[in-house]
């Protein structure tokens, strides 16, 4: 994020559409030059990636083989032993289940039997599966309004209906009730009783505030007899 944000700091002060097309012609310009260092790449992997197997071939001088048989080995690497099986790409280091690379104990392997370190390398890191990262997108026509994520059924597919339950009590095991409304004491359903709205309509409250009672004074009484 903060690699993006420097890349942008020259065009905040834009509008939004100059923004968008600096920005496109930035990383046009990049995924060209890219594309451009690539084609000139020698090899099976990445440059990157040969830097990385020069560097394991040389740690891996100081490990010595033992032979188990069938792609097995043990490495020795001062005090400590790995147990590598090649078929299976592991390594007790677990150095090649992380990176997809092997790892040195491997490479002191593949050494040994003089093959070529880039025919281990997982195909991520090929030139093959790289090169088409750098190139232009590639065209696809896209309908309009949201994709469908709902598969459609054929006409002769039966309907799925909800699957119905049944209530089953944990205490009393009969069905049509649970364990809340079971009653421990006689073992009967416990039948919740109903509010009897009707019965209870004429006692109401009405709605609104109480009438404010008023409240005559002696004065306002002589008042009214003179």
């Amino acid at each position: 994020m903060e690699s993006f944000n420097g890349k942008i700091e020259k065009f905040r002060n834009k509008t939004i559409m100059i923004l968008l097309e600096k920005l496109r012609n930035k990383w046009m310009s990049n995924l060209a030059r890219r594309a451009e260092l690539a084609s000139e790449w020698d090899g099976k992997v990445t440059p990157k990636v040969k830097t990385m197997l020069a560097k394991l071939k040389m740690d891996s001088r100081y490990c010595k083989i033992i032979l188990a048989g069938k792609g097995e080995y043990s490495v020795i690497e001062g005090r400590t032993t790995f147990t590598i099986d090649l078929n299976r790409r592991h390594c007790d280091c677990m150095f090649c289940d992380i990176s997809s690379i092997r790892c040195k104990h491997a490479i002191r392997y593949i050494i040994r039997e003089r093959k070529d370190l880039e025919d281990f390398v997982d195909e991520s890191y090929s030139i093959e599966k790289d090169l088409p990262k750098l190139g232009p997108l590639p065209v696809e026509d896209i309908g309009r309004g949201r994709p469908q994520s709902v598969r459609r059924k054929d006409v002769t597919e039966r309907r799925c209906f909800k699957r119905s339950s049944t209530l089953r009590c944990k205490k009393c095991g009969q069905l049509g009730h649970n364990s809340r409304r079971h009653n421990p004491v006689t073992g009967e359903l416990i039948v919740r009783k109903q509010k009897n709205r009707k019965a209870k309509a004429g006692t109401k409250r009405p709605k609104g505030r109480p009438p404010k009672e008023v409240t005559v004074t002696k004065k306002q009484k002589c008042n009214q007899h003179s």
